[in-house]
């Protein structure tokens, strides 16, 4: 394993890593981000069951890719005794026990329930969900599925936080002479740096006695005849060849994008096929984004709920609400893109890009709010806009004890007190509409305060600048 360095000052040593507190640990790590497994290949996986039941054993994780391959995973602390070689056995089983079912068997009897449970309708449904460029082929992938079953040519993988050498050598050993399965031997080093986690996954390479070739997959989904090319150009060149209805749909939605990546929480990229073009907003240091801009006979904007699960979940419930009646879901699109939607957005590909090394300079925010004059009032994302930062993280900030008094006059983009607000003052008592109107904001009978004593982020650089 690589190690890691950290220098004390005077010199260089290296980490030691802090590992897992139990192998539960590990195992929920992996079933929620099966991307962080660098398996021969790169393929995108789509878990399907984690704990599934096969006769009287009971498989850790179970995945699968576009093509249609199965994934068996299996998970193990280095330090247990089954670590050696009865993991080998213990993946083997089930694979054995796999074979030969067919793909309605498999997606009911074996999955039915954990699909349920992850709200995938069936494994298609869940293949699609990983793809974000629009080239999954539901007949391909059925064929590649039920040609995995029939031949038993699954691929297994192995992910401990340390691995022994015996079981190096079986992997080496079964990769030999394997002629339908692929074996991916996986370490997951954890560290602890300055407080931060930090995880380390590697590939071990046992290395092979002779030359010989690697199994073969199922034969991949069929793919649409279309490029990914870097930035957004190929994207916006496209736009000006679309329905002139939808032009200015599609202007503002990859200027919005843009801006994002101006501001260095996304990533673009085009892809480009015959008849439609997708501008992929993927999170830095990511292959998948929280949407996807579609110009497909019209604009359309499609979420992924399993990204924003992983990078993004305090977000979830604003945009759900904005975005409804179109569910959060895997890859569901909308055209009713309002601009309180894109600014909710913002904010969770603010909040999903990975944070900058260091504490956040709340100086400006205090000072706009230290000088707010009587009356007046902002907002979490006027704030966010004014200072850099995200409409999340000022809503942390405005409830911490570093927050001015003032903190109670930042209310949401609507006018209204979010429902979770609370006191930076633990001996605060007074009801936030009270202690509003006595600042001299105006409340109307629902609870709104007047947008007219609003005030954004221009208005609050011109406060602080004039201060």
């Amino acid at each position: 394993m690589s190690a890691i360095w950290q220098f004390d000052g005077n010199d260089w040593a290296p980490l030691e890593p802090v590992g897992f507190s139990d192998e539960a640990a590990l195992h929920d790590l992996i079933a929620e981000a099966p991307h962080l497994l660098p398996l021969s290949g790169s393929p995108r996986l789509a878990v399907v069951g984690s704990r599934v039941s096969l006769g009287s054993n009971q498989a850790d994780v179970i995945a699968i890719e576009p093509s249609g391959r199965v994934v068996l995973i299996e998970v193990k602390l280095g330090r247990s005794s089954e670590a050696r070689r009865a993991v080998v056995g213990q993946v083997l089983s089930y694979a054995a026990f796999l074979r030969g079912l067919t793909t309605d068997s498999f997606e009911r009897d074996v999955l039915g329930t954990h699909l349920q449970q992850r709200g995938f309708e069936n494994l298609a449904s869940a293949a699609a969900e990983a793809d974000q460029e629009g080239a999954f082929d539901p007949e391909g992938f059925l064929d590649g599925i039920g040609e995995c079953l029939r031949s038993g040519s699954f691929r297994l993988v192995l992910v401990l936080d340390d691995a022994p050498e015996e079981l190096i050598r079986v992997v080496g050993y079964l990769e030999e002479i394997g002629e339908r399965l692929d074996v991916d031997l996986i370490t997951v080093a954890a560290f602890d740096v300055d407080g931060s986690r930090l995880l380390v996954p590697q590939r071990v390479d046992p290395g092979r006695a002779d030359a010989a070739p690697t199994a073969q997959a199922p034969r991949p989904a069929r793919r649409l005849s279309g490029e990914t090319t870097e930035s957004a150009d190929a994207f916006l060149q496209r736009i000006s060849e679309s329905d002139p209805a939808e032009q200015e749909k599609l202007s503002r939605l990859a200027h919005w994008a843009r801006g994002l990546e101006q501001d260095g929480v996304a990533r673009l990229r085009s892809y480009v096929a015959d008849r439609s073009s997708l501008l992929l907003v993927w999170v830095p240091g990511e292959e998948a984004g929280l949407v996807t801009i579609w110009n497909d006979n019209g604009a359309y904007l499609s979420v992924w709920r399993s990204v924003f699960e992983r990078k993004a979940r305090e977000t979830i419930p604003r945009v759900e609400e904005l975005l409804a009646p179109t569910a959060l879901g895997q890859g569901n699109t909308t055209r009713d893109v309002s601009d309180e939607l894109l600014q909710a957005l913002s904010d969770a590909y603010r909040a999903a890009a990975p944070r900058p090394s260091g504490r956040f300079d709340w100086s400006r925010a205090a000072a706009a709010l230290n000088g707010l004059p009587e009356g007046a009032w902002t907002t979490y994302g006027d704030i966010a806009q004014f200072v850099g930062t995200s409409a999340i993280a000022v809503g942390r900030w405005v409830t911490s004890s570093a927050a001015p008094k003032n903190a109670f006059r930042v209310l949401g983009a609507d006018g209204k007190a979010r429902p979770d607000f609370r006191w930076n003052d633990p001996s605060e008592t007074r009801e936030l509409r009270h202690a509003l109107e006595e600042v001299g904001v105006r409340i109307d009978g629902g609870g709104v305060a007047d947008p007219v004593q609003r005030l954004g982020p221009d208005a609050l650089s011109r406060l602080v600048a004039a201060s």
